[in-house]
């Protein structure tokens, strides 16, 4: 018999390296404060990892919005940027106050063009893939107004 298949019949006889005598080894040994305070640190980071794998799961409208938009804002923003601090090049503004303008129209543009322009039509199709539908603004009623006329009581 070579050395490795010695070591092999060998492994698990040894009545000190039985799983049972293990466990009862770990039991009557008291744990340290650095233990305790590893495996505390341990448990919180799972417990982090879980809710961040829960809230990650969850759909975020207004970044999946945003997600869509970002190409037709990356394709739309340097005429924007470069046509505009022409229009500010001769007001007597800090030149910090002119970049935020610009920044923000900037934005502001891309973004209200991406909403009627791109999604509904052959550009969203082509820049995201697919086309939503237009539909109409939700106007927060929570029952349907039902048509007809209303009746007034002449008696109150």
């Amino acid at each position: 018999m070579g050395p490795d298949l010695a070591k092999r019949h060998t492994i698990g006889t040894d009545k000190d390296s039985s799983p049972a005598r293990k466990i009862a080894a770990q039991s009557d040994h008291k744990m340290s404060k650095k233990e305790v305070l590893a495996s505390d640190s341990k448990v919180e980071s799972q417990i982090k990892t879980l809710v961040l794998q829960k809230s990650a799961t969850k759909p975020i409208p207004l970044a999946r919005y945003m997600a869509d938009a970002s190409y037709w804002m990356y394709l739309v923003h340097l005429p924007c940027t470069i046509v505009f601090p022409v229009f500010l090049s001769n007001l007597p503004l800090p030149t910090f106050v002119k970049f935020c303008a610009v920044l923000g129209t900037t934005t502001c543009l891309t973004v209200v063009t991406y909403h009627y322009w791109v999604p509904a039509t052959m550009i969203g199709q082509v820049l995201n893939g697919r086309r939503y539908p237009r539909t109409r603004p939700h106007s927060g009623l929570q029952h349907p107004v039902q048509q007809g006329h209303a009746t007034i009581d002449e008696g109150a």
